[in-house]
């Protein structure tokens, strides 16, 4: 028995090995520059938020680097991106885990929504177990929230419904990518209205997340609270979603937000939209 047990963890070594070597084959030029790689997906801007930048964009910036148009050009073709998407579906942990931060490290990639990546990510939202997983898979969904082209594919292929789902897990830093991700979207579609290019109540609203979004508005997590605050506050600043959140009892959080929110900033956003 215990010779079996040994022979069985060797070949389970060997397995992770195995899979591991295929993930550097085909993603090493993203640990190479992670720093940089970092840089195309997460931007902060003015309000503290994390949003997806293009990754064409930084290409035309980093022209003359070798290491990044080497990246761009990988995951461009689609070479080798398949496979690292099915590995989010690995039995073995350690491979899926590799896998999860190739994908959230290159999440605002058109190319990985495509090829299915929304439902692969929600697969593994709702298969995964272990909050290291879980983290890394709501940080790219987050990333994904704050690309305006692919909102109406995140709801459409349950990618805002498998964010909640990992809410279950009840790690700080799982459900603060949780937050960040609702906060995304919110502002993402903010922005389209008032530019008018979309009409309508918010989608998070027709999705059913506004109750969630209002339990949460308080949270005891200092940071899951602020992008929770932000998110009510980017909601509250369209018309078409007052009657859901005057029912919903979301203007009640707006007036604690207003007086009491520990960010000066979010305050005033909150006194504005009463």
């Amino acid at each position: 028995m215990l010779d079996d047990e040994a022979h069985q963890k060797e070949k389970l070594k060997g397995e992770i090995a195995r899979l591991q070597s295929q993930l550097l084959q085909l993603g090493f030029e993203v640990g190479k520059t992670k720093q940089q790689i970092d840089g195309f997906g997460f931007e902060k801007d003015a309000g503290g938020l994390y949003s997806p930048t293009s990754l064409v964009k930084h290409q035309q910036q980093a022209s003359g680097n070798g290491e990044k148009a080497s990246v761009a050009k990988l995951f461009e073709q689609g070479r080798g991106l398949q496979k690292i998407l099915s590995l989010l579906e690995a039995e073995v942990t350690d491979a899926r885990i590799h896998a999860v931060k190739i994908v959230a490290n290159l999440s605002s990639e058109d190319l990985i929504v495509a090829q299915g990546g929304i439902h692969l990510l929600s697969m593994t939202a709702a298969n995964a177990e272990d909050p290291q997983t879980l983290r890394m898979v709501a940080g790219a969904i987050a990333n994904l929230c704050g690309n305006d082209k692919l909102q109406i594919k995140l709801t459409e292929e349950g990618g805002i419904k498998a964010l909640l789902g990992m809410f279950r897990c009840m790690h700080p830093d799982v459900n603060t990518q949780i937050a960040r991700g609702i906060a995304n979207f919110a502002k993402c579609e903010s922005k389209a209205s008032t530019q008018g290019t979309k009409v309508g109540r918010s989608l998070l609203i027709e999705d059913g997340v506004l109750p969630w979004i209002v339990q949460n508005a308080n949270n005891e997590v200092s940071l899951v609270r602020r992008h929770i605050e932000l998110a009510l506050c980017h909601l509250a600043q369209h018309e078409a979603n007052a009657r859901e959140m005057i029912s919903g009892g979301a203007i009640q959080e707006l007036v604690r937000i207003s007086r009491d929110c520990s960010r000066e900033d979010i305050r005033i956003l909150g006194r504005i939209e009463l």
